[in-house]
């Protein structure tokens, strides 16, 4: 008896497993062992049940799901679908939906951990679509069927009916012709222009469409319907019967079932889209966002930002680097910033961020949608869905950030934010985005990146002389490159500091004016020099010009150990050794041609086009 299987939806469970309390829910296995033979009988009699064998060691946890395997609008449809898959596989039901004009037609309840391979098993055999996933039950409405008195609502098992039940009505089956080619090629010449650009989109979402969106049931589309139908089990003939439209069209709809998909138009933002909005709590403003965050305990929890504020090219920019300090954007996924657009994505094991800006009328418009980890079939979808429909109102922006009073640092908005380890300056020295720097502390750094969130790495490095050469790792078209000066300067002659001194709260580097106090260090070294001037931390691996806007000198972070020196002693590395470094690490520096000294307008517009701000970050 050990060797018999007993009945244990939608799984055959040997009696073996049964007996030993081993099968995933041993609460319905009851006398398995003892009933095995008669309910071999009764599977005998059923003969186009198709029964999955999966054995399970482990008892799996009590949560529990079902298989959507399709959406009809119709519950008379509804009905009719469930008796047809009902002839070949068990635990079968229909549902209304709420909040939604849907019926599903669903195979369950399993347990979560099982879903996977149940649904890998009856798509392999055929039986189900290869879009069925996997549901909560949470927006089930009334069940459609199996009415009251025709079987139970959660796991009716294989064997569920006495020797002498006849056997149950069989509907058409999934994979039954409803209409011959040409009446469904008649009802296909009715279809409206919007129903045929969504049924080439469900075939695109399905894996079988590469074309374009025209509504034109041209070869391309012809071909994509027959591998629909024939990966669904259907005759493939390249014409969807009505049948098979509304099972494409219902499978590709059921994704936004219980999201809200609703058009929202924003005065304030100036933009327009389609939202989640059944997940999403009401919105706030918190310039440049217009925030929605999950509605409690909606499922899936998800977040949107609508962007909006005035701004151009190098607002563009600035936004670009603040969106990646954001928690809702994870550091890792690709990312592009061109001149009038970017595009940033970021993903953990919690969560997918996307965010999309572009600039145009003198405005930065777009949006973000964070959404959980592992719902990709739904994510990609509201996603695109999102993209159609976004659409920008003219003359219509939010008003300019304004610091809330008393918000923490690590608030952006509201928005929690990451901080850097710490933030020093760089001078751009090479045609492909090379960054000069101090050496000094990058060791502690998980990754390095530049004020414009590019990521950059330690490509060579000199401890002796204090300096480090950064590499993007995508190729970056600096504005400018510093020339670098023909000779150092004299003592007493007059220097200027250019940094991020307060650590990007400013949107550009300061300048600071001091003098060059000695050609080497207090200790005598003549790798560094000694400057009196005002520096702060994040001015160090700055660029130290002569008043002609020459490069004279990379400023070194202060060590204060074991001495505490006077605040306007600070260290540089010298234009000889910056000359040698660069040069062995590849680099042919440009040389200034000019003595002539700049005025202070020019001297700041030069550094805003050749400093850099520098993040370290763990």
């Amino acid at each position: 008896m050990a060797g018999t299987p007993c009945t244990n939806w939608p799984i055959v469970i040997p009696a073996q497993a049964c007996e030993t309390r081993q099968a995933p829910r041993p609460d319905r296995c009851g006398a398995c062992a003892s009933g095995a033979a008669k309910n071999e009988g009764k599977m005998v009699k059923r003969l186009l049940k198709v029964s999955l064998i999966l054995l399970l060691t482990t008892p799996a946890m009590a949560e529990e799901v079902w298989l959507q395997i399709e959406a009809k609008r119709s519950q008379a449809e509804a009905i009719e679908a469930a008796q047809g898959y009902d002839a070949q596989i068990d635990g079968v039901a229909a549902y209304d939906l709420e909040n939604s004009s849907w019926n599903a037609i669903v195979v369950g309840p399993v347990e979560r951990a099982m879903a996977p391979a149940l649904r890998r098993q009856l798509v392999a055999a055929g039986l189900i679509p290869k879009d069925a996933y996997a549901v909560d039950g949470a927006n089930f409405g009334q069940q459609l069927w199996p009415v009251a008195g025709r079987g139970p609502s959660n796991a009716p098992s294989l064997g569920a009916a006495s020797a002498g039940d006849p056997p149950p009505a069989l509907g058409p089956a999934p994979g039954t012709v409803d209409e011959t080619p040409a009446a469904a090629r008649a009802g296909e010449a009715r279809l409206d222009a919007e129903t045929r650009v969504a049924l080439q989109a469900a075939l695109a979402w399905a894996g079988h469409y590469r074309g374009t969106l025209d509504g034109a049931f041209g070869e391309g589309t012809r071909s994509a319907m027959a591998d629909w139908q024939q990966d669904s089990g259907l005759e493939p003939t390249g014409i969807l019967t009505t049948r098979q439209r509304d099972q494409l069209l219902g499978a590709y709809k059921a994704v936004f079932d219980g999201l809200g998909m609703e058009m929202v138009e924003d005065d304030t933002a100036g933009v327009m889209l389609e939202l989640p909005l059944g997940v999403l709590s009401a919105p706030r403003i918190a310039p440049p966002f217009v925030i929605y965050e999950p509605r409690e305990n909606a499922s899936p929890a998800a977040t949107v930002l609508l962007i909006s504020e005035a701004g151009g090219s190098s607002e563009l920019r600035s936004l670009y680097a603040a969106m990646q300090t954001l928690e809702i954007v994870p550091e890792t996924g690709p990312r592009s910033l061109e001149e009038r657009n970017f595009v940033l994505t970021g993903e953990n094991d919690e969560i997918v961020s996307h965010t999309e800006v572009r600039a145009q009328n003198g405005a930065l418009k777009g949006f973000t949608l964070v959404w959980p980890a592992g719902d990709e079939d739904r994510r990609t979808r509201v996603l695109a869905q999102m993209q159609q429909s976004f659409a920008t109102l003219p003359r219509k922006v939010l008003p300019p950030v304004t610091e809330a009073p008393g918000e923490p640092v690590d608030l952006l908005a509201g928005l929690e934010v990451r901080r850097p380890i710490f933030t020093r300056s760089g001078v751009y020295v090479g045609a492909q985005g090379e960054v000069l720097t101090a050496l000094e502390q990058l060791d502690r750094c998980g990754h390095i990146s530049l004020g414009s969130g590019v990521k950059v790495t330690v490509s060579h490095s000199d401890p002796d002389r204090g300096l480090a050469l950064l590499l993007p790792e995508t190729s970056q078209v600096p504005m400018a490159t510093a020339k670098l000066a023909q000779a150092p300067l004299r003592p007493e002659q007059t220097a200027i500091l250019a940094g991020y001194a307060f650590g990007g709260q400013l949107p550009a580097p300061t300048l600071t004016t001091g003098r060059l106090a000695s050609l080497t260090g207090l200790a005598g070294s003549e790798q560094h020099e000694r400057y009196a001037l005002d520096a702060r931390p994040g001015d160090a691996g700055g660029p130290v010009f002569a008043p002609s806007g020459a490069l004279v000198a990379t400023l070194q972070p202060r060590d204060d150990l074991p001495r505490r020196l006077p605040d306007q002693v600070n260290h540089a590395t010298g234009i000889a050794n910056i000359v040698g470094f660069l040069e062995a690490s590849g680099i042919s520096p440009e040389r200034s041609r000019s003595d002539s000294a700049l005025t202070i307008t020019q001297l700041d517009r030069l550094a805003g086009q050749v400093t850099v701000l520098i993040s370290c970050w763990e």
